[in-house]
């Protein structure tokens, strides 16, 4: 675990202007679809430069993550990360959420106190390998405590993954801004209770 915990320090900071400069709404756009089941927020992007530079014609090269919110209760009914069919199966994802704190004239990221979740793969083919997690609340494996994914997207700067191929660590830092400003609207809008004519 302290290796990851490593890695994704060093990603942190490789790219600690990321959600600060204003940049972060043009790189991480959502899709919202919504029925009447609920709502779907989906987003896809490059992965992080991770020691080699990703392919932008290449679908495997890039990490997605989905948010599906139920209508009638607004909660998840499950939060899923999509990465490279190729990564490592047994191997599974890691998932850290991290602040960003002022350091003289830059930003460094902070990750929380509980550091990276492992969360391993539901299924994985020709698309993509998919960690899928039923009501966004995944264990955290040394403290076997509930961790409350959607409260980490609105409380928390990035979302960072990292999926091993081979033996090469493959990391992406996700700014959650622009999640956290349609995640409102999508409460406010696409999920708000039904008003009645007295």
């Amino acid at each position: 675990m302290l290796v990851v915990l490593v890695l994704f320090n060093g990603l942190s900071f490789a790219q600690n202007n990321l959600g600060h400069n204003g940049l972060d709404d043009l790189l991480v756009n959502w899709k919202t679809d919504c029925a009447p089941r609920g709502c779907l927020m989906q987003t896809e992007l490059l992965r992080g430069d991770s020691g080699s530079p990703a392919n932008p014609k290449d679908f495997r090269e890039y990490v997605g993550v989905n948010v599906a919110l139920a209508r009638k209760t607004r909660q998840p009914e499950y939060i899923a990360f999509y990465v490279d069919p190729r990564a490592t199966q047994g191997q599974g994802l890691f998932v850290a959420f991290a602040k960003a704190t002022r350091d003289g004239s830059s930003w460094k990221m902070a990750l929380d106190d509980q550091g990276a979740i492992k969360v391993p793969f539901t299924s994985c083919g020709r698309l993509g390998c998919m960690a899928r997690i039923p009501a966004g609340l995944e264990v955290e494996p040394s403290t076997k405590k509930r961790v409350d994914l959607l409260n980490k997207f609105l409380n928390s700067d990035v979302v960072l993954v990292l999926y091993t191929r081979g033996k090469k660590p493959y990391r992406t830092m996700i700014p959650l801004s622009s999640f956290q400003k349609d995640y409102q609207h999508v409460m406010a809008v696409d999920l708000a209770p039904a008003q009645h004519a007295p």
